[in-house]
C-alpha cells in the first residue's frame, strides 16, 4: 500500500509538473493581449548567463544585479523566453537583430531563459548556436515570481515571452506579454534615444 501511494504521490507531482510547465504552456495567457504568449505557473523558475554557444546557472541575486545594471547604464530591455515556447522561438531572430543594431547604441539587453537549467547543454546551448543568438541568456535557477517582479521592478506575468522596456532613468516605458516584433522595439525605442541624445 505505501508503494502504490508512494507512486501515486509521484504521479500527482508529475502531473502537477506538466500541469505548471506543460498545458499552461500549451495556449495563450488568459489576461491582457498575448500575441502568442505561452502562461508558465511555476513555483520557482530558472535562470543562466550564457555568452554564445556557452551558458552557466544564476539564481535570483545574479538575476536582479544583471538587471540593475542594465537598467542604470542606459535604454534597457528584458526579455523572459524559454527554447520550448513556440513565439519565444518566433521572436528570437527580431531580437537578435535589434540587438545587433542597438547594442552600440545604449541599449542593454537582458535575456532570461525559464529553461530547465539541467537542459543548458542539450537545449539551450544548442538553440543559441542554432539561431546564432550574440547576447547572453540567463537561466534561471531557484527563482520565484515574486523575486523576478522584484528585480524588474514591475509585475512579471509567468507568461512566456514577456519584454520589458526601461529609459534610462529606469523607469518602466512599455511591456510586452507574447510575441514583440523588431518593428515594435524600434519605435518605442528609437524616440527614447532621441530625447537622451538632445
Amino acid at each position: 500500500m505505501n508503494l502504490i501511494n508512494s507512486r501515486r504521490g509521484t504521479v500527482r507531482a508529475a502531473a502537477l509538473l506538466v500541469t505548471f510547465f506543460g498545458y499552461g504552456c500549451s495556449g495563450p495567457a488568459e489576461s491582457g493581449p498575448t500575441n502568442g504568449a505561452m502562461s508558465v505557473a511555476a513555483p520557482a523558475l530558472a535562470i543562466a548567463v550564457a555568452p554564445k554557444g556557452g551558458a552557466s546557472i544564476a539564481n535570483a541575486e545574479l538575476i536582479a544585479k544583471t538587471i540593475k545594471d542594465a537598467k542604470a547604464g542606459g535604454v534597457a530591455v528584458v526579455n523572459f523566453w524559454a527554447t520550448w515556447c513556440p513565439p519565444c522561438v518566433k521572436e528570437t531572430p527580431a531580437l537578435n537583430t535589434f540587438y545587433s543594431e542597438y547594442k552600440d547604441r545604449g541599449v542593454r539587453f537582458v535575456s532570461i531563459s525559464a529553461d530547465d537549467p539541467a537542459t543548458l547543454a542539450d537545449k539551450v546551448v544548442p538553440f543559441i548556436d542554432k539561431y546564432d543568438v550574440l547576447y547572453n541568456v540567463l537561466v534561471m535557477e531557484g527563482v520565484m515570481p515574486d523575486q523576478l517582479s522584484a528585480a524588474v521592478g514591475a509585475e512579471v506575468s509567468g507568461a512566456l515571452p514577456e519584454t520589458f522596456l526601461f529609459d534610462k532613468a529606469g523607469k518602466l516605458i512599455t511591456s510586452w506579454l507574447g510575441e514583440v516584433t523588431l518593428e515594435e522595439l524600434v519605435m518605442t525605442v528609437d524616440p527614447l534615444l532621441d530625447a537622451s541624445a538632445t
